[in-house]
């Protein structure tokens, strides 16, 4: 029975494994050709659904000015020189230590999270 079982728990991964190497890889361009999808921008900061959440009922209590005009944002890139960053609300911080040192704005009914230091968006909370 042991036997039996080590082997069926062998052949299992074997099999996944090979799943995995046969699974598409996006953004790399296969031989002769263009890439299949481009790459997605990569968040500079970790936030997961639940934080999400918390940043956006909190965020809503304070009643930010959306920036107007704001068009284009894309996290990696850079925010709009005339937006006016605000500090998150103390129970965000408490919450979510991944935008203590960060800032944000409120445009097109997201939340646009700005690293201060280089004014480069880190996440954006839709």
């Amino acid at each position: 029975m042991k036997r039996t079982l080590a082997v069926f728990a062998l052949g299992t991964a074997l099999l996944a494994g090979s799943a995995i190497a046969q699974s598409p890889t996006q953004g790399i361009a296969p031989p002769g050709g263009s890439p299949r999808q481009p790459a997605v921008p990569q968040r500079s900061i970790k936030i997961t659904a639940e934080q999400e959440y918390v940043i956006k009922e909190n965020v809503k209590d304070v009643h930010v000015t959306p920036a107007s005009g704001v068009s284009n944002l894309e996290m990696g890139g850079k925010a709009p020189a005339n937006v006016e960053l605000h500090e998150f609300p103390k129970i965000v911080t408490e919450k979510v230590a991944a935008v203590k040192m960060h800032k944000f704005f409120v445009a097109n009914d997201q939340i646009v999270v700005v690293d201060p230091k280089d004014n480069t968006i880190a996440d954006i909370i839709k």
